[in-house]
């Protein structure tokens, strides 16, 4: 999700520290892991039709082929009913397809500071966003995987992304701000997914390191991260709370995510391009192969189309973008 409106940025830096064992990922791992483990061990001993739903078996073969035509995409929603099911698909899929796209999409705070943005300092900047990551909370969050060349997972005939829904807001308590519209808070509530499990799956699955001595198999992608990784950091932590300092919010950034890539700033390097991720992809002609703004599977999606044509016309290789990289827009 495109973080309120900012400037400037901070390089994150390389991470030579382990987590101490009691720290919070790692005891979030450890509590949550085991029904993910469990159904991933019990997927390997189903023909692989049985991962998938009654209406929707198919062969798992057909998810790792590549999309390469363009073909209509699907939007799997994830609930805490069908969850380490999707990840168990997610985890088989990953190695062919290890980049991910995401997107967040919260009920928006209002707390905001009294001078303008650019005025702020780093520090300043990360106080406000420590002090909305943990006054409101994530209510949905869109991947989509895809290949160095865009392909997407798939079945006969579609491509699929993910959406994931989350019961950690409740609208009787929590402060947020009453534009959020288009959001069924009760069945959020009722049967969405709760964040550290969820955080926990992405550690089983290899989407972010859970341990000092692995990698994460993936490269992630998003536009205006700032919010996008305080929210899952924050969903990683057992308090649910976002670090003291910057450098530690950074650290714990580069540790969980290892490289990744905020469109927003590859964007500021690129000739004729500004503004949010809808008025870039009209610049660029791309227009939305599924859902609408704000819904947080169709915008993974956008950012995937977006990031991947601005590399197509304005870098000659990987090693031309490897500069802008692990750089978070807006800190």
């Amino acid at each position: 999700m495109d973080a309120p409106s900012q400037s400037g940025h901070l390089s994150l830096f390389p991470l030579f520290s382990f987590l101490r064992p009691g720290d919070s990922a790692i005891r979030r791992f450890l509590l949550f892991s085991a029904p993910l483990r469990s159904a991933m061990a019990t997927s390997q001993q189903l023909h692989p039709v049985d991962l998938l739903h009654p209406q929707e078996q198919q062969p798992l073969a057909t998810f790792l082929r590549p999309q390469r035509q363009q073909r209509p995409v699907r939007v799997r929603r994830v609930w805490a009913s069908n969850l380490d099911l999707e990840f168990s698909i997610i985890a088989r899929v990953l190695p062919r397809f290890p980049m991910v796209s995401f997107d967040t999409e919260f009920p928006r705070c209002t707390l905001l500071p009294q001078k303008p943005h650019y005025l702020l300092s780093a520090d300043e900047r990360y106080a406000f966003l420590k002090a909305n990551v943990e006054r409101s909370k994530l209510t949905q969050l869109g991947l989509t995987l895809f290949d160095a060349d865009g392909n997407l997972p798939g079945g006969v005939g579609e491509a699929f992304i993910w959406e994931f829904n989350f019961c950690d807001f409740d609208v009787c308590r929590d402060k947020f701000d009453y534009n959020s519209d288009g959001i069924d808070f009760r069945m959020l509530f009722l049967k969405g997914i709760d964040p550290g499990r969820f955080a926990a799956c992405c550690h089983s699955a290899g989407l972010v390191r859970h341990c000092p001595c692995c990698s994460t198999t993936a490269d992630w992608i998003a536009f205006g991260s700032v919010y996008d990784f305080g929210y899952l950091v924050k969903a990683s932590s057992l308090d649910q709370l976002l670090p003291d300092t910057l450098n530690e919010f950074l650290l714990q950034v580069t540790y969980l995510f290892g490289n990744f890539m905020d469109v927003k700033n590859l964007m500021s390097h690129c000739d004729g391009l500004s503004g949010g991720l809808e008025k870039v992809a009209r610049t660029l002609a791309i227009t939305r192969e599924v859902g609408g703004a704000h819904e947080a599977g169709s915008d993974s999606l956008l950012t995937t189309r977006v990031f991947l044509e601005m590399k197509k016309l304005f870098f000659t290789n990987e090693a031309d973008m490897a500069p802008y990289g692990n750089v978070i827009w807006g800190l």
